[in-house]
This record gives C-alpha cells, sequence and structure tokens, in this order.
C-alpha cells in the first residue's frame, strides 16, 4: 500500500520516494542555514547561526539537471 505524498516535509517526501533507489540519500545535501558571514577571527567565512531555516532544505543534483541545460542547446525550432 503506497502512502501519500505530503509537501509539508522535505524529508519525509524523499524518504518515500527513495526506497527503490539505491543509495539515494547519500546524493543529498541538507541546506540548514540560508546566509553565512565574516569569520570573526578573519578566516573567511562562517554559518550565521542566527540566519536558520525554519524547515531545512533537501537538494539531490541529478543527471537531469545537467542535461536539460545541455539538451536547449541541441533542440533546433522548425523556421
Amino acid at each position: 500500500m503506497s502512502m501519500p505524498i505530503s509537501d509539508d516535509d522535505p524529508k519525509i517526501v524523499l524518504q518515500q520516494r527513495s526506497s527503490h533507489v539505491e543509495g539515494f540519500a547519500k546524493e543529498c545535501a541538507v541546506v540548514t542555514h540560508y546566509r553565512l558571514k565574516n569569520d570573526p577571527s578573519g578566516k573567511g567565512v562562517v554559518v550565521d547561526e542566527d540566519a536558520k531555516l525554519e524547515e531545512e532544505l533537501v537538494l539531490r543534483p541529478t543527471s537531469e539537471t545537467i542535461i536539460w541545460n545541455s539538451y536547449k542547446n541541441w533542440i533546433q525550432s522548425y523556421p
């Protein structure tokens, strides 16, 4: 029996969709903050702890991400 997919929690959505894909979770990045700031010690940048997201974002780069950018260059419209 399949469960309905909810848009409320990205991690649950990915978990439900990834049950048939081996290694799916290893390809994801979890975004927890929306801003960086200068490191007080002057050694680059650090995560701004005041910029924590209310809800984590889960991103999965896929081959589609890359292929569509190239695909648009392959398609030629008819005059």
